[in-house]
């Protein structure tokens, strides 16, 4: 029987009907909703003991706008590095800042429709470069079924998707860096907001020996193919691999590697070598100034 048909065995009014059904369906979305809301508010409550700076976090500064940024920790970016950046918003502002503040070259993935049209909002920058390819567990290709408003694309099928998918091309860490020339190069920033694809590509990203200085996180536990197990195994995962929680925002969390070295920051770079050349000019002076004295 066709479950948008009323039993044949009832009387059913056929101006009521739609009705009931609308409201059935709209109560679904809102259970929906409500399940998806306590599931991060959960989350969220049982990582409240997580330390913002325990032993071994370091500080962090929001990169970009509050509603598209992310927080990092500016004093482990090495000048010149390379950053990966897994998925898009309409908000390019924390990619962008990536290359004009900390000089890094930025490679953003995003292989869903619409997603090289924001990329080319900002034009020719030198450091920005787009692969329309997905960050994935495996290389290959895969389908993507966009919601409703065609605003996220889901790792699998949920409720409230369309049925029809978009097939597209998808590689793991170490093949991407393999085919951008960066084996070898440690990659200084890491962003995963992928719609529940960051579990299985943090899986293999460790499995295969890569080991990001920082790791910017947008887990997915809301999503009904995830839950919250698989968040607090990521977690234990990359604490495992001496990764410290620098920075929870929310379902953002942000790691920060004990083995990536301090660094100087932007504006302390700039202090620093106007403060080296002055040093230099003064013992030049004092040199002159000695010899003329002789």
């Amino acid at each position: 029987m066709n479950l948008t048909e009323p039993p044949s065995n009832e009387r059913v009014d056929p101006l009521v009907f739609p009705a009931q059904e609308t409201v059935r369906s709209a109560t679904g979305r809102v259970s929906d909703s409500l399940r998806r809301l306590w599931q991060a508010l959960r989350f969220e409550w049982q990582h409240r003991g997580i330390p913002q700076r325990g032993r071994g976090a370091v500080r962090t500064q929001r990169v970009g706008t509050t509603r598209g940024g992310s927080r990092i920790a500016p004093t482990r970016v090495r000048r010149n590095g390379i950053a990966y950046c897994a998925g898009l918003s309409d908000d390019l502002s924390f990619e962008l800042e990536l290359v004009q503040r900390f000089d890094l070259a930025v490679y953003v993935f995003d292989p869903t429709p619409g997603s090289q049209e924001r990329v080319g909002r900002v034009g020719a920058l030198a450091g920005f470069y787009y692969v329309p390819v997905g960050l994935w567990g495996t290389s290959g290709s895969t389908t993507l079924y966009p919601t409703v408003d065609a605003t996220r694309y889901p790792r699998a099928r949920e409720s409230g998707v369309s049925r029809r998918g978009s097939r597209v091309d998808v590689r793991t860490i170490p093949a991407m860096m393999k085919q951008l020339g960066h084996e070898g190069r440690p990659i200084d920033v890491l962003k995963l907001d992928i719609e529940g694809a960051e579990y299985d590509v943090i899986d293999n990203m460790i499995a295969s020996g890569v080991r990001p200085s920082q790791i910017v996180v947008s887990f997915h536990h809301r999503y009904e193919a995830a839950g919250l197990s698989r968040t607090r195994d990521a977690v234990r995962m990359l604490r495992g691999q001496d990764y410290h929680v620098a920075a929870v925002d929310g379902a953002v969390m942000t790691f920060v590697s004990a083995a990536a070295p301090d660094q100087a920051l932007p504006s302390e770079r700039v202090v620093g070598a106007r403060t080296a050349a002055e040093r230099a000019l003064g013992s030049g002076t004092a040199r002159r100034q000695r010899s003329g004295d002789g």
